[in-house]
């Protein structure tokens, strides 16, 4: 009878060992679970992220595109400012000129 009823106590021992790694191995199941759909929102997250910057990426290389133009035309602007300013210079010493010459 004392075989009988160690031979329980084992079996009843090897039982809760039993079910304490089937609710180990649950948890862990759950955690993984937990821990792949936290990565699938990680990636997707990553992935927006990535899209942003190479969409800012792009209008960053754009407005300096835009920049670049912007002082090109800015300095030809310039440069004709200047010439239209030399010759009103000019015009305006002929007119002189041509004053004293009437005058003369």
């Amino acid at each position: 009878m004392a075989l009988l009823g160690g031979g329980f106590i084992a079996m009843n021992n090897v039982q809760g060992r039993i079910d304490g790694l089937d609710t180990e191995l649950a948890n862990t199941q759950s955690t993984l679970s937990d821990t792949e759909r936290d990565l699938d929102k990680a990636e997707k997250a990553q992935e927006l992220a990535e899209n942003a910057r190479d969409a800012a990426q792009g209008q960053a290389e754009d407005a300096k595109a835009r920049l670049s133009k912007a002082v090109s035309d800015l300095v030809q602007q310039r440069d004709r400012a200047n010439e239209h300013e030399d010759n009103a210079n000019k015009l305006q010493a002929e007119l002189v000129d041509a004053r004293k010459f009437s005058e003369s």
